[in-house]
């Protein structure tokens, strides 16, 4: 285990403010942002993912492939993407069952993957995509370049944001597009972090930070990327029907996932967002 300070401001008067699983998350006193210290070694939390240990398995990310909300959430972030770029080499970050990929393919991208999982690059190569088991560096693909890069949950995962963030940069063509999708606890009232815990897991640590705008701007900047759009959807519809049905037992278990796409990218969209939890597609470019 080791302690460290916020990768921002580098100071560590971080105030405890989420405990989970044994573990502490701490929030800057200046940038706000929410980081977990005393953390493991970065080897211990890369065997999270090889040995499928982690929050979600792989059996689950490579059956999600085919539920309604996986389809429907794919569709809206290709949506995005395509109002910028229409074709080119597409590299997915923490690629899991490959739904997106798949999608990506049929749309026009050449699809490239990066899993952790054994059985999720398994899966993958089985259906003819190349998908690469560490994490993205100087001879990912043999050096290739891609036209964008996209990762989906996964920027909490990473263990130096600012460093995997300058890799992306070093491995964009020029005026390559970065797409992500991450929430926003950073920025979050404290008042609607009682329905947050009763509706899910911080997942500590498989998640080492969660981040507000001022630091996704500050981690884009530090990169070299521009900021073109973020797309902000409120999580409390979502969460608020959540903690209605929890007593109530799902016959199957992608019932609730087949509204959550109504709930947070339709309804949520047209929410109020100061302070309340969202998830944000960023759009940036190099």
């Amino acid at each position: 285990m080791e302690k460290i300070k916020c990768i921002f401001c580098k100071i560590s008067d971080s105030r405890v403010f989420l405990e989970e699983n044994g573990y502490t998350g701490r929030k800057c006193s200046r940038c706000g942002l929410i980081y977990v210290s005393p953390r493991p070694k970065l080897s211990e939390i890369n065997l999270i993912y090889t040995h499928d240990k982690a929050n979600i398995k792989a059996k689950t990310h490579i059956a999600s492939r085919i539920s309604r909300f996986n389809r429907l959430h794919v569709s809206h972030t290709l949506k995005i993407i395509k109002k910028y770029i229409n074709k080119g080499a597409l590299l997915e970050i923490g690629c899991g069952g490959g739904g997106f990929l798949f999608a990506a393919h049929e749309c026009g991208f050449e699809p490239f993957g990066i899993e952790l999982n054994p059985q999720q690059v398994h899966s993958m190569r089985e259906y003819g995509i190349q998908c690469e088991d560490k994490p993205l560096n100087a001879n990912s693909f043999q050096k290739m370049m891609f036209d964008i890069v996209y990762h989906c949950n996964v920027l909490s995962h990473f263990y130096d944001p600012i460093s995997d963030f300058k890799q992306i940069h070093d491995h964009l063509n020029d005026g390559g597009f970065l797409v992500f999708e991450t929430g926003n606890f950073g920025d979050v009232k404290e008042k609607h972090f009682g329905i947050i815990k009763e509706t899910e897991k911080f997942q500590f640590p498989d998640h080492l930070y969660f981040f507000g705008q001022d630091n996704i701007n500050n981690l884009l900047d530090l990169a070299g990327f521009k900021l073109l759009k973020a797309f902000r959807y409120s999580r409390i519809p979502e969460k608020y029907v959540q903690h209605g049905l929890r007593k109530w037992p799902l016959r199957h278990p992608f019932t609730f996932q087949n509204l959550h796409y109504f709930l947070t990218y339709q309804l949520g969209y047209l929410f109020p967002k100061e302070g309340i939890p969202q998830t944000v597609i960023y759009v940036a470019q190099k």
